[in-house]
């Protein structure tokens, strides 16, 4: 009877380990976590400020102007059509423009994520269609992959825009309240999914010299930003422009 006993206890021992062992959660001393259960996962994205053909001239700190004040991510399935989430902002985490994005996603998952960054002050609802305003600076970055395979690294964000900068081919003058203008056709609703499906219109930018100014031949007489496809300057005096790609 005595041995009986001490078995029916050992067999007791062996049910209680065994009930610890099933219920021992993923990330707590278990295994990677099982696919399809829902993870908490933290995202980080840094914008590439230096246009390209400006690298050899300019520097990542050469001008507010042409870093973002705001980001976002939105993630989609696997297919890029059904939203999984809403536009989510992103927290600055340094003082190199980073910022970083926490959201729970079924772990073990392919996911399609859009990220977007600009210094503008429109409402931002939908990463496949991004209202762009002329003159503002952007960024933007489609991935794909499991949450644990993206939140590995840093996302890089590259350029959404073209940056114009009109010159001077001969020494020439301006007067104030004098305007020199661009027309382009410019994305007015932004689709980061897919670039070329956004929806373009022709915008114009222009700049007005507040003073009468002298400018050297061969010197920049203004510059202006644009997601376009197509640019027509309108300045005369002999003024052309360089183009930096996004």
């Amino acid at each position: 009877m005595k041995h009986l006993k001490y078995i029916v206890m050992a067999f007791a021992v062996a049910l209680l380990a065994a009930s610890c062992s099933q219920d021992e959660l993923p990330g707590e001393g278990g295994d990677t976590p099982v696919t399809g259960q829902t993870q908490t996962y933290t995202f980080t994205v840094s914008p590439d400020i230096v246009m390209e053909r400006e690298a050899g001239t300019r520097t990542p700190t050469a001008t507010t102007d042409d870093q973002p004040t705001r980001c976002f991510m939105q993630v989609y399935d696997a297919a890029g059509v059904t939203q999984v989430t809403t536009p989510i902002a992103g927290t600055p985490s340094n003082d190199e423009g980073d910022y970083t994005f926490t959201t729970k996603l079924f772990s073990n998952t392919e996911y399609t994520y859009l990220f977007w960054a600009d210094n503008a002050n429109v409402e931002v609802t939908n990463l496949q269609a991004v209202p762009y305003q002329a003159g503002t600076v952007a960024f933007s970055c489609r991935t794909k992959g499991t949450p644990e395979t993206v939140a590995k690294t840093t996302v890089s964000l590259e350029h959404a825009v073209t940056k114009l900068t009109l010159q001077t081919t001969t020494e020439t003058s301006v007067d104030a309240r004098e305007a020199v203008r661009v027309t382009a056709s410019c994305a007015s609703s932004y689709n980061v999914a897919a670039p070329a499906r956004s929806t373009f219109s022709s915008q114009t930018a222009e700049k007005v010299f507040d003073v009468a100014t002298d400018i050297a031949a061969n010197k920049e007489v203004a510059s202006f930003i644009f997601h376009s496809q197509r640019r027509r300057a309108r300045c005369g005096r002999g003024i052309s422009f360089a183009e930096a790609d996004h």
